[in-house]
C-alpha cells in the first residue's frame, strides 16, 4: 500500500484532482466484500443541497458559509479522471505492483483490462429488507445502485 500510493499521489496532485482521496491500511478488519477498494479516488459531482453550505450550514453563521461551498465549479471533465486511470494503471504495473484479486466485486473497470481502476458509485441506496434507511450499496447491485448518471466515459 505504501508504494502504491507514493506512486498515485504525484497523479492525483499533476492532474488537479484535488478533491479527496484515501487509503485503507487496517487490513486486519478490512471487509472481504470491499476487496479491491484500498485507495479510493472521490469524483466530485455539484449538488443542490450544497447550494446553502450543505449538512454544515448550521454550524457557523450565515457570513462564514462561504467556507462550506460546494458547486458546481468543483466539478472536472470524466476525461480527467480517466486519464488519471490510464496513467495510474500504467505507473501500478511499471513499478511492478501487484493486484490481488484485481477490480473489486460489484465495480466497473475504467478500461479495458484494467486491474486496479474502477468506477463505483457509493451513494447510499435503500435496500431490500432494510426499510426506509439508506445503506452503503452492496456489490450485488452494481457499481451503480443509485442510478446516478456516470460522471466517466467507461473504456470497453
Amino acid at each position: 500500500m505504501p508504494r502504491a500510493w507514493d506512486i498515485i499521489v504525484p497523479l492525483f496532485v499533476n492532474l488537479g484532482l484535488d478533491f479527496g482521496m484515501k487509503a485503507r491500511t487496517d487490513f486486519e478488519h478490512w471487509p472481504s466484500q470491499q476487496r479491491g477498494r484500498e485507495i479510493t479516488v472521490y469524483i466530485y459531482r455539484g449538488s443542490e443541497a450544497f447550494e446553502w453550505g450543505g449538512p454544515m450550514a448550521g454550524l457557523v453563521s450565515h457570513c462564514e458559509l462561504h467556507e462550506y461551498w460546494l458547486g458546481p465549479e468543483f466539478e472536472l471533465p470524466g476525461a480527467v479522471y480517466l486519464a488519471f486511470a490510464r496513467a495510474a494503471e500504467a505507473a501500478l504495473a511499471t513499478a511492478g505492483v501487484e493486484s490481488h484479486g484485481g477490480i473489486a466485486n460489484g465495480d466497473c473497470a475504467l478500461l479495458p483490462g484494467a486491474s486496479f481502476c474502477s468506477l463505483r458509485n457509493e451513494a447510499y441506496v435503500r435496500v431490500p429488507g432494510g426499510g426506509e434507511e439508506l445503506h452503503y450499496p452492496p456489490n450485488d447491485a452494481g457499481w451503480n445502485a443509485a442510478d446516478h448518471p456516470c460522471p466517466v466515459k467507461v473504456q470497453g
